[in-house]
């Protein structure tokens, strides 16, 4: 198993434990979510919390993004499927692609980042291929977000 170095605090440790006990959590890290749609140039940020790579019992895989600032309330979530084109951008930010619109991923320490990207390869590589058919979002798409920032291309 592939585990980042964790860099949460008890009270975050236990609001992702809490919100996430019907997974296996493979790995996790702290970073801000960003969407860019329509434009595939101009990313807006979403939220910030702990990014994990869980396991159902069902045998499937998911990124799931938990808000570690409030209430561990589950802000994004995505199914890791062998078609998902994930890939590290630089040392602190990720993308991929879902099925409506790009999202990215800003790492707050290159060193999780770097350990996150390993994990999400290797569990890409571990789905059965009936788990990499077309998979569909749970997610509709971005939703205009109040106070939402346009970065412009930037990733932090």
């Amino acid at each position: 198993m592939a585990t980042a170095v964790s860099s949460f605090n008890a009270t975050e440790e236990k609001l992702i434990t809490d919100n996430l006990k019907r997974f296996q959590v493979m790995c996790k890290a702290v970073a801000r979510l960003y969407f860019a749609h329509p434009d595939r140039n101009n990313w807006s940020y979403v939220n910030l919390g702990a990014i994990t790579v869980v396991y159902d019992n069902a045998g499937a895989y998911f990124l799931k993004l938990i808000d570690i600032q409030r209430n561990g309330e589950l802000l994004f979530e995505y199914p890791i499927s062998k078609r998902l084109k994930y890939k590290g951008e630089c040392s602190f930010f990720h993308s991929f692609y879902t099925d409506n619109f790009a999202a990215g991923l800003s790492f707050a320490d290159e060193n999780e980042a770097n350990a996150f990207l390993r994990c999400v390869l290797q569990y890409m590589n571990q789905v059965p291929v009936s788990r990499s058919s077309k998979t569909t979002s749970i997610i509709s798409g971005p939703i205009a977000i109040p106070n939402a920032q346009s970065n412009k291309g930037k990733y932090s």
